[in-house]
């Protein structure tokens, strides 16, 4: 739900589960769940902390108004539509990070590589498993090979924890935050009504950078096409 904390309503991260493109999730959705939960509360009211709690849920759960109730997955390493992209590439998701119950607001979990890869291969016989190096040497060639590229984060987004930050990696390869951004805000369609001020501006840089390596590169073949009239004019 972090991830579609958007400024406007939005069926981006609910379409996969409704089929329904109507059914949206409220803008700035963490808002509206946390309201349920914002109130002033008995320690000991345990009925309305927990009917705070399913509705707070029920905004992205019961997006649609029609469960009664929720289904815990009986494979807890499952990650939906993801599932078999982590079991094949190691995308990293959510569902594998670990959490110690005390930074966080989740029950104790260990990153367990080998209940992983036989739940990978239980679910999908063509795998093996996923390649644990992968990641460490794809981030290795990025940081190498890298150029012309803009990174973003968005501070409302959960990903910018596994994110390159600014200032970024290099001068062609910069990184900007988008204070009120989630999930790759700057990439959805403009909204003047509600675009917050910081994805305006991140989206004017990344135009400017744009047209500077557009520019870069005519001027770079314009010597190298005089270059090459030079030496014929000369041979």
């Amino acid at each position: 739900m972090a991830m579609g904390n958007y400024p406007y309503p939005s069926n981006y991260l609910i379409y996969q589960q409704t089929n329904d493109a109507s059914i949206q999730l409220p803008a700035f959705p963490v808002r509206a769940a946390c309201n349920h939960m914002s109130g002033a509360f008995n320690h000991n009211d345990t009925a309305r902390l927990l009917s705070a709690l399913r509705d707070a849920g029920n905004v992205y759960y019961n997006a649609t108004g029609t469960e009664h109730c929720f289904d815990l997955p009986e494979d807890v390493n499952f990650d939906g539509i993801w599932d078999y992209q982590f079991c094949t590439e190691l995308l990293p998701q959510e569902t594998y990070f670990k959490r110690d119950g005390i930074h966080d607001m989740f029950w104790s979990f260990d990153l367990n590589h080998s209940l992983i890869t036989e739940h990978c291969v239980k679910s999908f016989p063509a795998s093996s498993g996923p390649n644990w190096s992968w990641m460490k040497d794809m981030f290795q060639e990025v940081e190498q090979k890298l150029t012309n590229v803009v990174l973003t984060n968005g501070a409302y987004d959960p990903w910018t924890a596994g994110g390159i930050l600014p200032p970024g990696l290099s001068e062609s390869v910069p990184s900007f935050m988008i204070e009120e951004g989630a999930h790759h805000l700057d990439l959805m369609f403009s909204d003047l009504e509600h675009d917050p001020i910081s994805v305006v501006n991140v989206r004017k840089m990344e135009m400017e950078y744009i047209r500077k390596w557009i520019v870069e590169k005519k001027q770079k073949e314009g010597l190298s096409r005089l270059g090459l009239r030079d030496k014929f004019e000369m041979d």
